[in-house]
This record gives C-alpha cells, structure tokens and sequence, in this order.
C-alpha cells in the first residue's frame, strides 16, 4: 500500500480480510437473502464501496509493516459485504474531513462518520454503533485543567479540519481561536511546533501522543461526545432502515465489543442505546 491521501486498492478486500479475519470473499460467492433494492442502494454495480478513515485509530488501523488495515469498521464492512453476498472495495482517506464532500462524487456507497458530520453533509445515518469523547492536548506545565479553561482570548486550538469536533468546536467556542491543519496527525504536529495553547481530538489518539512524548496531557473532561454511526447518501430509505437493524444486531450480538477487542480499543466505547 502506498502513503497517498485517498487509496482505492483493486486488491483491498482481499488485504482487509487477511486483516480482520473476516471473509468478504465468502460473501461474493454466496446468495443474498437481502432484498434486491436494499442490495442495490448499498452495492451499486453488485460491489459495496465502504470509506475507510484511517485518519481515526479508534476505527481503523494500518499495519506500518504489512500495510494491512484492519480495525472495526473494517470488519462491520466485510460482515454487511457477506450479508448481502458482494464484494466489498475499502475506498481510503486520511482523514475523516474528506470523505463527506468526496461522495458527491459517486466514490463511496457507504462511510463511517460522527454523526452531526453526516448530517452537515445532509447524509443519513444509523444509529451510533459506538461513542467517542473529543478533548484537548496540552502541555504538561500549562494552566489549563478543564476543557472550559481553553475558551479565552488568545488560546489557540489545533483541530483537523473538517473533522467532528472542527465541527461541534467551530459552534461551541466563542473566544478561542480555531488553528486547522489537514489531519489530525498534523493537527497534533502543528500543536507541539507552533506553541498553541491544546490540540483537539478524540481521546484515544490524544493519549496515544501523551505516551509516546514527553510534557504532555490529555484533559480529563471532554468538549463532546461524537456518536458514531454508519452513513449512505439520502434517498435510500429503505437501505437506511436495514442497516439501522444491521448496527443493532452487531452490538447486541457482542460483534462491534469482539472486534474492539481485537484491535486493542476500549469495548466500553459501543453505544448501548
């Protein structure tokens, strides 16, 4: 796999199920039991497209040595693919913020987003299949110590642009300033090398670059809670309705908690509702 911003691998499927242990080529050769209009929606063309954010750890997950992308929403991919008896092409990005305008496009058919990043793109979207807590990174010596601390005159926050918490920050704050860099990895860099005040972003990432540098924090608050939920272009209602029992049956079943597991995240994060 090469390191360009958006990926869209002939071979994808084949690579993503060597990474999740999951057989979307099982799925190819079966016979859906899916109506035929559903398979449609989601599978133009008889192939499920799925947008992969590989700009969220929590979601996705590329092997530095193998290339290999694995993670949750890969493995929710691969198991709708063999429920409605298709392949799956895994369509990569580098960041959450590209994959909404990029549909207009026609190159996904379904994508995992925040919901209020969905719905600001006028998507639809399921319910949650899982919850994560958007917060700061600051430095170790600053005064900050709550999420409220940061919304003064002259903080300035790094973000990703376009990403959910660009989105809830941009309406949240009234006195700091938002400072928006690409991906969120460039947001964390252009936090640690400008001297701004916080990064923000999901928890887990955060904590992950409290770990591997020196004088860092992560805020125990957070600004946000970002649902996360599955999402298709709108017009496809009755889809919509099958993958709202698609993402119940996989957290009642324990499915999104295995696959969590798996790829080192936190099971608390499924949305129990």
């Amino acid at each position: 796999m090469t390191g360009r911003r958006e990926i869209i691998a002939g071979l994808a499927a084949a690579i993503a199920v060597a990474g999740s242990g999951l057989g979307s080529a099982k799925a190819a050769s079966g016979t859906s039991r899916v109506p035929a209009d559903i398979v449609a929606a989601l599978a133009p063309m008889g192939r499920l497209r799925a947008a992969i954010n590989l700009g969220n750890a929590v979601l996705a997950q590329r092997d530095p040595k193998t290339g290999i992308v694995s993670g949750v929403i890969v493995d929710m991919s691969n198991e709708l693919a063999r429920r409605l008896a298709t392949p799956v092409d895994f369509i990569y990005y580098d960041t959450g913020g590209k994959i909404a305008p990029s549909q207009s496009m026609d190159r996904w058919s379904i994508a995992y987003l925040g919901t209020e990043q969905s719905r600001a793109a006028n998507l639809d979207v399921t319910e949650p299949y899982l919850t994560l807590d958007g917060t700061y990174l600051v430095r170790e010596s600053s005064r900050y110590r709550s999420v409220a601390d940061l919304d003064h005159d002259g903080a300035r926050i790094a973000t990703a642009l376009n990403s959910a918490y660009d989105l809830e920050l941009s309406r949240m704050l009234k006195h700091a300033k938002l400072v928006r860099a690409p991906t969120s990895a460039a947001a964390i860099e252009l936090f640690e090398h400008d001297g701004l005040e916080a990064a923000a972003g999901v928890r887990q990432a955060l904590v992950e670059e409290q770990k591997s540098a020196k004088g860092l924090r992560v805020l125990p608050d957070a600004y946000t809670h970002i649902d996360q939920a599955m999402t298709i272009p709108r017009g496809h209602d009755a889809a919509l309705t099958f993958l709202q029992s698609f993402v119940a049956d996989l957290k009642t079943s324990g499915f999104i908690k295995a696959s969590l597991d798996r790829s080192g995240q936190s099971a608390e994060l499924v949305q129990s509702r």
